[in-house]
């Protein structure tokens, strides 16, 4: 089973596989033009809020993927009520010193080296092992096209650190900003083919990151149109019936 949640009688399996089918999705990445949107916006209706790494707490998703050791992120997150992806194998990392396998909404990916990389669009079922390329963002993407994603939207997604190295105020050293200089262009790459792969089974995907690297092969969209386009054709309010207004016998 590709997710597992630990329980008192040991970790249970779970399948969320297109439980959000058709779902737009908001992908939230922590580059430094993430602080450049007003983050309530982004929950609403017809939309998935998905967050990375250190875009929480500024961002507060619906689902959060992680695939580092526990204390790397805002040691709270793991107390959130949202969905929690982590990587399998870190299941006995601690955060703070405490233990977290026990808390809730806290999922444990089943990850392996993929050969074909196409194989995140083909073989997504209830037994998928999602793909490990050494980043969250492999995973992740997987993941929320296994649960059924077909419009993914970018935020945060800079693959850039000249000026800043986040959205936030850590600093990193200069052999750790060199680390992620090297991460990003190896993901510039890879996004690249995503971006026209992904054409090839129906998903789309545009950039709301402004100024990003990714602009170069991927589509740019507002935010505000993007959300527009998410809320397009969903009833809001209404007249608020009784039941026997519906059912004239319904029981008390």
């Amino acid at each position: 089973m590709p997710l597992w949640y630990n329980t008192y009688s040991g970790f249970k399996a779970v399948s969320f596989n297109q439980l959000n089918e058709n779902l737009d999705v908001y992908l939230c990445c922590p580059g430094p033009s993430l602080k450049e949107i007003e983050p309530n916006r982004l929950n609403g209706v017809g939309r998935l809020v998905a967050a990375v790494n250190n875009s929480y707490p500024f961002v507060r998703p619906d689902i959060w993927f992680g695939m580092d050791d526990p204390n790397c992120y805002s040691r709270q997150i793991f107390w959130e009520p949202f969905i929690k992806v982590m990587r399998g194998g870190y299941e006995n990392r601690t955060c703070s010193e405490k233990h977290i396998k026990n808390n809730f909404n806290l999922f444990y990916a089943d990850v392996e080296k993929y050969n074909n990389h196409e194989h995140i669009f083909t073989k997504n079922n209830d037994n998928t092992r999602f793909i490990w390329k050494n980043n969250v963002m492999a995973t992740a993407l997987h993941v929320l096209i296994w649960m059924g994603a077909k419009n993914i939207y970018f935020l945060g997604c800079d693959l850039d650190n000249t000026k800043n190295d986040y959205h936030h105020t850590q600093k990193l050293s200069k052999r750790k900003k060199e680390w992620n200089e090297s991460l990003y262009n190896e993901l510039y790459g890879w996004i690249k083919w995503f971006t026209k792969t992904s054409a090839k089974y129906g998903i789309k995907v545009k950039s709301c990151s402004n100024n990003s690297k990714i602009n170069n092969f991927m589509e740019y969209i507002e935010i505000e149109k993007a959300i527009l386009n998410s809320e397009k054709n969903i009833p809001t309010g209404g007249e608020l019936h009784h039941t026997l207004d519906f059912d004239k016998g319904a029981n008390k």
